[in-house]
């Protein structure tokens, strides 16, 4: 009897280990490539991914983390903190935000991060789409 169960037992281990090994791997490569803010994202988060988010994060209310990068500011709430003409210039022409704005807020941001910030080239509806987002 004891025999008969363990036979079983093996060929039950047999059959199941490498099923389980196979949904493992599949979980594995698709966590691993996944881009679930693209799954998840609207159009205008994938327009902040693709434009911003190599250097800067958002966190949308109620939604998911967009971008990784952390050479720029956290930009969520971003849009009540600062001028509208101010980020509408600045994103486009830094340099020229700069110099209207006195330096008032992009001195502060440069003293935190070590990179200057770069123009984005995006035109004006779709930065209204992304400064919408930073609210």
């Amino acid at each position: 009897m004891k025999k008969i169960i363990l036979q079983r037992m093996k060929t039950g281990l047999v059959v199941a280990l490498p099923l389980i090994g196979v949904g493992v791997f599949v979980f594995l490569v698709f966590a691993f490539f996944a881009k679930t803010e693209s799954i998840l994202a609207g159009p205008n988060e994938d327009l902040f991914t693709s434009k911003c988010g190599k250097c800067h994060k958002l966190t949308p209310t109620g939604g998911t983390t967009l971008g990784r990068g952390s050479a720029g500011p956290d930009l969520t709430g971003y849009a009540n903190k600062r001028p509208l003409a101010f980020l509408q210039l600045y994103v486009r022409d830094p340099e020229a935000g700069r110099k209207q704005f006195a330096d008032i807020y992009a001195r502060e941001i440069q003293g935190k991060y070590k990179k200057d910030k770069k123009a984005v080239d995006i035109s004006a509806a779709d930065l209204a789409k992304i400064i919408e987002l930073m609210k």
